[in-house]
């Protein structure tokens, strides 16, 4: 029996890192804020922006939460508390459960907290009016608790590779031992995302196609397999013998020739590595399913034997 054997190997890309950018932050007074009896007042909120990188094909990333801090000025700060929440921006008007971090037409979906706790984009009208983030205020007018601001992306958002972003704001009330609003204040905060290149191929690590007995153009069985990508790419095709498939007894001996098969494109004449390739724009969703084949040339006068190479897959960006 003659066999032909070959491989497919996974080439996922190193993310490339686009330029993290962070705000820098802006206290903003609001008008006519009221000075409660115990002169506790918020002069400062520093928030900085949070970036991240993100693949599409990969489990969520673990963004690092950055720290919110606080000053204040006056008299006894004492059993007061801050609140806080998101608010929209004229530059990102969306409001929701999810922070929509946008680029052109594409979006993909973040899930903010503040403190911990969940915070949805709301109008800045009702900023207040439903369960904000709320911290201690201790004695030194310093946050006490788990005062951060943090970012997570659900997995499977297949995106473009770019930059994404928010400009939104964050508004903070400080509310005195008595429930009195004491001050507020507004700051700008961004939340930037890079969605990098990301490649891969899926189906097995080593397969193997049997062609039984050889006869002359006869083509194997298709093996399915399937490429997940969020950009243009390429899938190259490469083989240990130059493509021939050779008497293992007698490796140094002409073999039998073969072409590989892509049941949904075309195959390049070999480049000058020795390697075929086809290209493919970004599949809907992220995903497409291939089939490959080989289909052998002549084969008479070949002495009997077992023949094999070792074809490999791989997936690159486009060219």
């Amino acid at each position: 029996m003659t066999r032909k054997g070959f491989m497919m190997s996974n080439r996922a890309l190193a993310p490339k890192m686009l330029a993290l950018l962070t705000l820098s932050p802006l206290a903003l007074l609001a008008p006519g804020q009221a000075r409660a009896a115990d002169g506790c007042q918020l002069t400062s909120l520093i928030v900085s922006g949070i970036s991240a990188s993100y693949d599409p094909f990969d489990p969520s990333p673990a963004i690092s939460p950055v720290q919110i801090s606080a000053r204040t000025s006056g008299g006894d700060c004492g059993g007061a508390r801050l609140q806080m929440v998101l608010v929209n921006s004229q530059t990102s008007p969306e409001t929701g459960a999810s922070a929509r971090l946008v680029q052109g037409s594409s979006a993909i979906l973040t899930n903010v907290t503040i403190a911990g706790q969940a915070a949805p984009v709301v109008q800045e009208t009702q900023a207040f009016t439903a369960n904000p983030a709320s911290l201690p205020v201790g004695n030194a007018g310093s946050l006490a608790g788990n005062a951060t601001l943090g970012m997570s992306v659900r997995e499977g958002q297949v995106a473009r590779p770019g930059f994404y972003s928010a400009s939104l704001q964050i508004a903070a009330q400080l509310v005195d031992r008595n429930g009195h609003v004491d001050s507020q204040m507004t700051v700008p905060v961004l939340l930037s995302l890079s969605v990098i290149p990301s490649m891969r191929l899926v189906g097995g690590n080593m397969r193997l196609i049997d062609l039984g007995e050889l006869t002359d153009n006869k083509e194997s069985a298709q093996f399915a397999f399937t490429a997940y990508a969020n950009d243009d790419y390429a899938l190259v095709v490469s083989s240990q013998n130059g493509f021939q498939i050779k008497r293992r007894s007698s490796p140094n001996t002409p073999g039998v020739r073969y072409s590989p098969v892509l049941a949904n494109a075309s195959l390049s004449s070999a480049d000058s590595s020795g390697a075929m390739r086809a290209q493919f724009a970004p599949p809907l969703g992220g995903i497409q399913h291939h089939q490959v084949s080989i289909r052998v040339g002549a084969v008479d006068g070949l002495a009997a034997g077992d023949y094999s190479d070792v074809m490999t897959l791989q997936i690159q960006p486009k060219i």
